[in-house]
């Protein structure tokens, strides 16, 4: 599914979202805002469960690039293709995987792992043909089986929908 150009694309996308967790971060009153009428987590609970997901996921994506000999599972489902076609996650429909959860927000910390974040998905620049040319998957609870592209494509919705809720909180 997609286009080398939007493999591309998605990464150049989600480096720019971590860039506005990075600032985020970087301000310890807008970490701490929260609204409840919007979520139940603060800006910083967002950002921290963003960091969860980019880290596990982007991991998950270089252990495959450098086993080519991995295979598909599957493929995403009818609602999962719906979600890497339209760039859209509906709000509240599903509740995050649980090692995506954030815990106590440790603002002090946050910054810096947002930084390693940004090497990691800066590292897969040179390798993009390789994971747009992967057929390894993961699963998704919901979503089903994606490949590395899939999912970098993934990860960049997933930020414009945090990024609204953020937006939200006010």
């Amino acid at each position: 599914m997609g286009s080398l150009a939007r493999t591309v694309r998605s990464h150049e996308q989600l480096i720019a979202g971590i860039e506005r967790c990075r600032e985020l971060a970087a301000d310890e009153t807008r970490l701490l805002a929260s609204n409840d009428a919007v979520s139940g987590w603060s800006v910083g609970l967002h950002v921290e469960h963003l960091w969860r997901s980019d880290s596990g996921l982007l991991g998950w994506i270089q252990k495959r690039l450098d086993d080519p000999a991995a295979t598909s599972d599957g493929g995403p489902t009818r609602t999962g293709r719906a979600v890497l076609v339209s760039g859209w996650i509906p709000r509240g429909r599903a509740k995050a995987p649980e090692r995506t959860l954030p815990e106590t927000l440790d603002i002090e910390s946050l910054p810096e792992r947002l930084v390693e974040l940004h090497g990691l998905a800066e590292a897969l620049g040179p390798r993009l043909p390789n994971l747009h040319e992967s057929r390894a998957t993961m699963e998704h609870p919901i979503l089903g089986h994606f490949t590395p592209a899939q999912w970098l494509r993934f990860l960049d919705v997933h930020h414009r929908h945090h990024e609204k809720i953020i937006r939200d909180i006010g």
